[in-house]
């Protein structure tokens, strides 16, 4: 009976820690990194793991450049950008869904109910 007082006493309450997201890299973060000598796997892994998304204007693209970033690295980057655009189309699509109705396919949001009369 001790032990299980003990036990339970030493057990932390039931609470979950939020896992915290890291903030998302600058671009002065990237050259950073590619100046420190960091492979562009590494690189593009830690784009990844920070889910950063970057909106790169020319001017953008020859100072990561002129700075010694990768074309690998810039890619990638410039990628981020199309893909972000590719996640908020796909969150306002699944906002919609498709409705056979008299042997027609519709694409409509949920709200709407067609309702067929006889």
């Amino acid at each position: 009976m001790f032990l299980l007082a003990a036990a339970l006493a030493s057990t932390p309450g039931c609470t979950t820690a939020k896992r915290q997201q890291p903030p998302p890299l600058t671009q002065e973060d990237v050259i950073s990194m590619a100046r420190a000598g960091k492979t562009d796997e590494e690189i593009i892994e830690e784009i990844k793991t920070r889910n950063t998304y970057y909106r790169l204007a020319v001017k953008d693209i020859i100072h990561l450049h002129e700075q010694g970033v990768s074309n690998a690295v810039i890619d990638y980057m410039i990628e981020t950008h199309l893909q972000a655009v590719r996640d908020e189309q796909q969150r306002y699509d699944n906002r919609y869904y498709w409705h056979h109705y008299h042997d027609h396919w519709y694409y409509h949001s949920p709200s709407v109910i067609i309702i067929r009369r006889r």
